[in-house]
């Protein structure tokens, strides 16, 4: 735990992948909530399955993870830019996950719960490479 609470490094990544815990049981939860209760069909769950988790995702970041970044800029403007610029990247990496959530589900038969998880195990790594450099720059002063 003294790891996850770390400012930098390693120690950032362990707290992102804890928030994408959280975004993981919301996804999976979404999804098998929608898809379950016959609401939407796979891909379409999968798709509001990934806003939310983004949503969660964001909040959990900005207060936690990017905390030290996030107080640079903590004006209404920057929080909301960089919840475009984190929804942005990560609905890229959803592309990624819809792909091969519709390869592994739909189109191999695999079990769509599993084949999800999979899918946001792989674009993992997208979302905290890019959030990392990007989302929650060290840049100081107005909202980019």
């Amino acid at each position: 735990w003294r790891l996850a609470w770390a400012p930098t490094g390693f120690g950032r990544f362990v707290r992102f992948c804890l928030v994408g815990g959280s975004g993981v049981v919301v996804n999976m939860g979404v999804l098998w909530w929608l898809k379950e209760s016959g609401l939407l069909g796979t891909l379409r769950a999968g798709a509001v399955a990934v806003e939310c988790a983004i949503v969660n995702n964001f909040l959990w970041n900005e207060i936690w993870t990017f905390r030290d970044r996030s107080a640079l800029r903590p004006r209404l403007r920057a929080r909301l830019w960089r919840l475009v610029h984190f929804n942005f990247i990560c609905g890229a990496g959803a592309v990624f996950q819809l792909g091969i959530l519709w390869l592994l589900a739909i189109r191999l038969g695999w079990n769509y719960l599993l084949a999800n998880f999979i899918a946001i195990g792989i674009v993992t790594f997208w979302n905290y490479g890019l959030n990392t450099t990007w989302t929650w720059t060290r840049l100081t002063g107005a909202a980019r």
